[in-house]
């Protein structure tokens, strides 16, 4: 009795395996899949967008040397003081300032190693202000006391805005290229399969600060910024 029941079972899964394989097989040829690789392509969409800064940060400082690290600091507080004080009477309001550096350095006289012969003392802070206003505020700080300019940095209140025009303008670039190419093909775009994107800002420089210049106004040229971006579009075509 067990002999026939394993005999028959092994019918059953022959039967079972020669059904699957006349379904796979059509005239002796194995039936493939008729499904195609999907076509995509890739292209790169470039925008430029120019902005004109309207704002600016200004960093200027005051440096002093005495005999002890005390005497020192305290110089360079009354005259930075009077610096921001200077700037203040302008109209830029306390909010617009922040400290960016205090440093007091050891001075040494020659010889290895040489004698202390005093301190320095470097305090800087950076100014927010209108880029129509940089040039009054630097001969304002060199009136006042300042002896450093350590720069003059420009930006724009738009630049939002124009990064987003940016974007829209290289996809609307990338989406054209694709249709072209997609014709040529004899096909058609079907969807967006993937964006990547890389962005370079880049600025004229201003006119660099003189202090010897103040007594006849120091000339600022904000210039303006290009907001540069491209656009790596993968689209998927299709009959």
């Amino acid at each position: 009795m067990n002999r026939t029941l394993i005999w028959a079972g092994s019918v059953v899964a022959a039967g079972i395996l020669a059904a699957a394989v006349s379904n796979g097989l059509k005239g002796g040829r194995t039936v493939a899949s008729t499904a195609t690789p999907a076509t995509t392509i890739t292209v790169y969409g470039n925008s430029v967008q120019n902005v004109v800064p309207n704002q600016a940060s200004v960093t200027v400082g005051v440096t002093d040397q005495k005999s002890t690290a005390q005497s020192a600091l305290s110089l360079n507080n009354q005259k930075l003081s009077a610096v921001i004080d200077a700037i203040k009477a302008m109209g830029i309001p306390s909010k617009d300032f922040a400290t960016s550096g205090l440093n007091i350095y050891p001075q040494y006289g020659n010889g290895n190693p040489g004698p202390l012969i005093g301190y320095q003392v470097q305090n800087q802070v950076t100014i927010s202000v209108p880029s129509s206003q940089v040039g009054s505020v630097l001969d304002k700080a060199v009136s006042a006391g300042a002896n450093q300019v350590q720069g003059v940095n420009f930006t724009s209140s738009s630049s939002s805005s124009a990064y987003q025009s940016a974007y829209q303008q290289a996809l609307q670039n990338a989406a054209r290229e694709a249709k072209a190419i997609a014709s040529s093909l004899h096909q058609r775009v079907l969807r967006v399969v993937s964006v990547s994107y890389s962005s370079n800002n880049q600025s004229t420089q201003s006119t660099v600060y003189n202090a010897a210049s103040a007594a006849s106004g120091t000339p600022i040229m904000p210039g303006q910024q290009q907001q540069r971006l491209t656009l790596k579009v993968v689209y998927r075509l299709g009959s």
